[in-house]
């Protein structure tokens, strides 16, 4: 029923026709999706057996940068993974040894185009 209310479609379509945009993607330890937003029925836990390594729009992702098999993927409300490939300029700003993972993710991934990190963080990422 949410998605189907214009004002939604309408954000969507905005979204999806932007020149530019950061999306969100956290670390299964500190990542908001699974602090404030994932489901009781989800344990984070579980996700992490099934090779979970963070979000990217709310999608768990293995470390490979592929979709976890599990029904959480499937409720995400909001611009599906591959709409990443329309807009020219995809831009993850992320540091640390917590993010390296999720960030190896999305950059595997390949649906970014400009990465934001510190020196240790590339370097790592480099190295591997």
């Amino acid at each position: 029923m949410l998605v189907a209310q214009d004002v939604f479609r309408s954000m969507i379509a905005k979204i999806k026709s932007a020149n530019a945009l950061a999306p969100g993607a956290g670390d299964m330890a500190n990542s908001l999706l699974v602090r404030d937003g994932l489901p009781p029925e989800y344990p984070v836990e579980e996700l992490i057996a099934r090779g979970a390594t963070g979000d990217l729009l709310g999608y768990i992702l293995d470390f490979d940068g592929n979709l976890v098999d599990h029904p959480i993927n499937r409720r995400v409300v909001g611009i599906d993974l591959a709409d990443l490939d329309g807009i020219p300029n995809v831009i993850r700003a992320a540091g640390g040894a917590p993010k390296r993972n999720i960030i190896r993710a999305v950059l595997n991934r390949g649906c970014i185009n400009t990465l934001v990190t510190d020196e240790p963080t590339a370097k790592s990422l480099v190295e591997e």
